[in-house]
This record gives structure tokens, C-alpha cells and sequence, in this order.
């Protein structure tokens, strides 16, 4: 029992740097987010070195199917499933996406405690992009309609989120070669599982945009927003004084 202990003991710690996260300055917030992405690559390094059963549940490959019924919005797009891939692919974890309805579930394949990082951490994300796209709106003088703009820019977020969370992970793999070797083995172990669970699994659609303007002005704001709080929007004005879309 006691590697469980140790694990629900990490997952612990990283929620409690996401606290941190909330309610400090951006600088805080930035510094306790990366440290919590810290905490679980060492964590999933450490699980290399334990070998009884108990340890082999906590470090196996599972999947969860996560109900989006009261986060997903269809006027908004595709966009909260391309962050859930976003940030799944950069914490050792895959996602699918299961359609059907007017919503669509999402299922996080990857050991427990990245499961729960992935998904903890798209909770967080998702209101605060929101927020930060209804501030850019009011900032914007373009042609794109209401509708538009938000699809784009949320959708751009998304992407910008994804490249933030790869430098970090780049950083980290250039201050520890282990964890290299870890996204190796985790993508290798986790693709492995899908394809025996999901022996026909379909490729996902390219999502595209029409707003190229929302899609910059989100993708600035996920480049630049602290992975666990809204720091702002950017505040730009593309399109200059033209007006804005109705």
C-alpha cells in the first residue's frame, strides 16, 4: 500500500500547486505550474523502480471516459477536444474523442496520475480561455463575426496551450535525459493499449477555421497564459479601425 499512499500523495502536492497557482502572481502561477508538470514526470520516472503488483496497477496504462454533456457547446466548435489532445500528448497520455449527440465524451488513455493531470488541468483551462476570448472580442475592430471570432480564437488557444506545454516538456528532456526515454516508452506503451482496445479506431478529422484573426489572437493568448490561471488577453486589435463584425 504504500506506493499507492506515495502516488495519491503526488497527486495531492500537484493539486495543491494549482491552488498556488490561482491565487498568486502571474510569475507564481507560471512557477507552479511548470513544478507540477515537474512533480509527474519525476513521479512516472520513479515508478520505473518498483516491481510489486501493487506498484504494477498504479504505473499500468487504463483509460477513462470523462462525460462532456455540461463543458461541451456546439456553437463553439471542436475546440475542447483538440485542448484535451493538446495537453494529453505533452503529459504521457492520448485522448479519444467519442462523438455522438450534441456533445462528445472524452476518453484519457495513460497511467492513473496522468489521467487526472490531464484532466484537472483542461477544467482549469476551459473557463478561463472562455473568459479570455470575451475579452478579446471587445478589443476587436475586424470583419469577423461574433460566432466566428470565437471559434477561430478558441480554437487557437487551444494550439497555443499545446506549443507552450512542448517547450516546457523540451525543456525538460534537455535538463533530464531520463525523461526523453520516458515519453518514448509512455507513447510506445499508450499507443500499444489503443490499438488492442480499439482495433478499428478511425483517424480524427483536421478541424479548420474561417476567422484567421481569431485564430492568432488565441493562439497568442495560449502561448503566453499561465497553464493553471487566466492572466488576460492580449489585447489585440486585428483588422485596425474596421469595425467590428456583427
Amino acid at each position: 500500500m504504500e506506493q499507492k499512499q506515495s502516488t495519491e500523495r503526488v497527486l495531492e502536492r500537484i493539486a495543491k500547486l494549482m491552488q498556488m497557482a490561482d491565487g498568486g502572481t502571474q510569475h507564481e502561477a507560471e512557477t507552479a505550474a511548470k513544478m507540477a508538470q515537474q512533480l509527474l514526470m519525476k513521479h512516472n520516472l520513479s515508478m520505473d523502480d518498483v516491481n510489486v503488483d501493487i506498484d504494477e496497477k498504479e504505473r499500468a496504462v487504463q483509460d477513462e471516459r470523462f462525460n462532456m454533456r455540461d463543458t461541451w457547446k456546439k456553437v463553439e466548435g471542436n475546440w475542447v477536444a483538440i485542448l484535451y489532445n493538446q495537453v494529453a500528448i505533452n503529459n504521457l497520455c492520448k485522448v479519444i474523442t467519442h462523438s455522438g449527440g450534441r456533445w462528445k465524451d472524452i476518453t484519457i488513455i495513460g497511467t492513473r496520475a496522468n489521467v487526472s493531470m490531464v484532466h484537472f488541468t483542461c477544467e482549469q483551462l476551459i473557463p478561463r480561455l472562455r473568459s479570455a476570448e470575451q475579452r478579446e472580442w471587445s478589443n476587436y475592430n475586424g470583419y469577423d463575426k461574433r460566432g466566428v471570432f470565437r471559434r477561430g480564437f478558441l480554437m487557437g488557444s487551444a494550439v497555443g496551450v499545446g506549443q507552450q506545454l512542448a517547450a516546457q516538456l523540451h525543456e525538460m528532456k534537455q535538463e533530464d535525459k531520463n525523461v526523453e526515454g520516458l515519453v518514448i516508452y509512455s507513447d510506445k506503451a499508450v499507443q500499444e493499449y489503443m490499438d488492442n482496445k480499439w482495433k478499428h479506431l478511425g483517424k480524427a478529422r483536421r478541424s479548420s477555421t474561417s476567422s484567421r484573426d481569431g485564430f492568432q489572437s488565441g493562439k497568442a493568448v495560449g502561448r503566453n497564459m499561465s497553464i493553471h490561471k487566466g492572466v488576460g488577453g492580449t489585447s489585440t486589435s486585428y483588422g485596425g479601425m474596421l469595425g467590428k463584425g456583427k
